[in-house]
């Protein structure tokens, strides 16, 4: 006798916490956020630095263009915690409606969990490299409010694999990087490990 659409999903579910409990990080603990950062060390390669390969770029100094790939860097964690922010306001909603005591739920609270831990790290890491996190303009801050209106059913799931496998490339093509400052090679590598997961 074959498992019905529901007992499989469970199932998965169920395997899916298990992973959550053998392979969750914990970043206040794992990330020396007060390490020194080596000067000479990018934040993101240089190749994924906007001004690259342009004549601006070629009349910076080397500590200009460090100070550049810092910059970037605080814009893409500050981008990537709203992105967060908006995934779980959808998760949230679409809890509302489903039964409270289902695995699958309870994976769903535990991913929730996973994305307010990667906005504490984002933070973190941003405060740790002495950066402003750049703020949302008014007419963004209206579409982040109004995006998990949008996620509804399969467009939740749909938004949270195209944003999620966008950041996970980014971060794999950085985190080998050999010129790559050690506190974000850290904070990539655990957020790649976790949306592993979640993907």
């Amino acid at each position: 006798m074959t498992a019905s659409p529901e007992t499989d999903r469970a199932q998965v579910a169920d395997r899916l916490l298990g992973g959550s409990v053998r392979r969750s990080h914990d970043s206040l603990v794992e990330i020396d956020w007060d390490a020194p950062q080596d000067p000479d060390l990018f934040y993101m390669p240089p190749e994924m630095i906007t001004l690259y390969g342009t004549p601006l770029w070629e009349q910076m100094s080397h500590a200009e263009r460090v100070e550049l790939s810092r910059q970037e860097v605080a814009n893409v964690f500050s981008r990537a915690v709203w992105f967060e922010n908006t995934l779980n306001q959808g998760l949230l909603r679409a809890m509302l409606h489903q039964d409270p005591t289902s695995s699958h739920v309870h994976y769903a609270l535990t991913e929730l969990g996973d994305e307010t831990r990667h906005m504490v790290m984002f933070g973190k890491m941003i405060s740790a490299i002495d950066a402003e996190p750049y703020r949302l303009s008014k007419l963004e801050a209206v579409a982040v409010q109004a995006l998990p209106f949008w996620y509804r059913g399969l467009m939740l799931y749909v938004a949270a694999l195209c944003g999620e496998e966008v950041i996970d490339d980014v971060q794999r093509q950085t985190l080998h990087h050999r010129q790559l400052q050690p506190i974000v090679a850290q904070t990539m590598r655990i957020h790649i490990a976790e949306e592993a997961r979640h993907i």
